[in-house]
């Protein structure tokens, strides 16, 4: 499971799918359940990363609800704060304030500073936003599009461009 996070970190998808697969490979032949939810929180950012957040948005939430099923509050906090960003870039402001709320307070629980502290940023993100909602969904239309159309012209963005639009 590090290893695919790795790779999704430094945008290697293809290297993070490849062993990701080989991960639920193992988990299904060893009965290694525990770590399924871990293992759908990283193919939810997969594709997230990969710009399909519909389905991205399946495969977090089916993380969050396996984990607080299993009472794993650690990997519950992160696929919150994952699913916030979804949300977040989907428009849905409503949606990630619910999440970052949610991550906050299961990351203070646990003690988890990364998700906390992502949680934070966010839910100050989002409050700015709500007041002009209209200018931020034009905004992130915008950024998709560019993204698609700087990908498939294999025009180089800069880099915090590049880094807005995949989130």
């Amino acid at each position: 499971l590090q290893l695919g996070r790795c790779h999704i970190e430094v945008d290697s998808l293809d290297g993070a799918r490849k062993t990701l697969e080989q991960t639920e490979r193992h988990i299904a032949s060893h009965h290694l359940e525990l770590y399924r939810p871990h293992l759908l929180d990283l193919l939810g950012m997969v594709h997230l990363k990969d710009g399909a957040y519909t389905r991205a948005i399946e495969l977090l939430e089916q993380a969050v609800s396996l984990a607080a099923s299993r009472a794993n509050v650690e990997i519950a906090a992160t696929a919150s704060a994952h699913l916030t960003f979804a949300h977040l870039i989907l428009g849905e402001t409503e949606k990630a304030a619910q999440y970052a709320r949610l991550t906050m307070t299961r990351a203070e629980y646990v003690g988890q500073t990364s998700p906390m502290l992502l949680a934070m940023t966010l839910g100050v993100l989002i409050a700015r936003i709500q007041r002009d909602q209209d200018t931020l969904s034009g905004l992130i239309r915008r950024l998709k599009v560019l993204r698609e159309n700087a990908y498939e012209h294999e025009l180089n963005l800069p880099n915090k461009l590049v880094a807005l639009a995949r989130w």
